[in-house]
Formats: structure tokens, C-alpha cells, sequence
């Protein structure tokens, strides 16, 4: 039982220890605060209003639903439609207003030779 308990605390100091070292000397994250002057707002940076209490309206954009676009064979053109259309406008206001989100496109062929 001994042998246990002088084991599990010898773990525990392993990794306070091995903790330290990683985000203190490896990564960097526990120097020192940096003290920075502020300087004093000019006049024409100064904003004018409440803005605490007027609500913030943020604009959203509808993520648009799966498109199907079926090419003739042999062929890398398609026939653009009023559906296509809207979906690629939609897809560039989604895009515009979230800048993490990607788009995915995937194709298919056939194996004819």
C-alpha cells in the first residue's frame, strides 16, 4: 500500500512539473504582464449615443440547402437557371458574413471508357 501512495504522489509532482515546463517555458504563457500607456480619446473619436442599451442587430444570413447540378457528358458546362443563380448569391452572402465557414463541392463521374 505504501508503494501506492509514494507512487500516486510521485505522479502528481511528475505532472505539475512536466505542466509548468510545457506552458511556462515551452509555450511562453506565464511571463511577466505587459504594462501599455493609453492614450486619451480625441474629440472626434468620441462616440456619440447609448450604445449599452440599443441592441445590436446582427445580420444573418440562411445557409442555403444542397445544389444538384447535373453536367451532359463530356461536357464541363451546365445551363445556368434561376435556382443556380439564387443559390450562388446566397452562398456568397453566407460566405461574406461568416468568414469561418467553407464551402464543400463534390463531384462524381462514371467509369465509362
Amino acid at each position: 500500500m505504501r508503494i501506492l501512495i509514494i507512487g500516486f504522489f510521485a505522479f502528481c509532482c511528475w505532472s505539475v512539473l512536466a505542466t509548468y515546463i510545457y506552458v511556462c517555458k515551452i509555450k511562453g504563457l506565464c511571463d511577466e504582464p505587459i504594462t501599455a500607456q493609453i492614450a486619451p480619446a480625441k474629440h472626434g473619436n468620441v462616440i456619440a449615443g447609448d450604445t449599452l442599451r440599443k441592441p445590436k442587430l446582427w445580420e444573418q444570413a440562411v445557409i442555403p440547402k444542397n445544389l444538384i447540378i447535373y453536367f451532359a457528358f463530356d461536357k464541363s458546362e451546365f445551363n445556368s437557371d434561376a435556382e443556380t443563380d439564387k443559390y450562388i448569391i446566397e452562398s456568397n452572402k453566407y460566405l461574406d458574413l461568416n468568414s469561418q465557414a467553407k464551402l464543400n463541392i463534390t463531384g462524381h463521374t462514371d467509369a465509362t471508357v
